[in-house]
């Protein structure tokens, strides 16, 4: 189950969709070393979803908040599979 409340490059190499977005492979070695098998990550500042897309990548749950209406429709896109997040102009999801 993965959650979003409310950092890589995105696949295509354009630009990163969060200032300080992070690339999945140092969160993926950290996440699965720290959080217990089927266990809960939780992310104060959400930023473009790199760890809840990691942690359903590796089995786990997924809770994170972001402030930004623009980076919680981007990381909300990423999480229903667009790995460049919600297209300029689409309506982000109801809180």
């Amino acid at each position: 189950e993965v959650r979003i409340v409310g950092p890589g490059q995105d696949p295509a190499g354009a630009k990163p969709l969060h200032p300080w977005q992070q690339p999945a492979d140092p969160v993926r070695y950290w996440v699965s070393r720290l959080a217990p098998a089927g266990g809960l990550v939780a992310a104060p500042w959400a930023g473009a979803g790199t760890v809840g897309v990691v942690c359903r990548s590796v089995g786990l749950r997924y809770v994170g908040t972001e402030r930004d209406r623009a980076t919680w429709a981007a990381a909300c896109g990423r999480l229903r599979g667009d790995p460049a997040g919600d297209h300029p102009g689409a309506e982000a999801p109801t809180p």
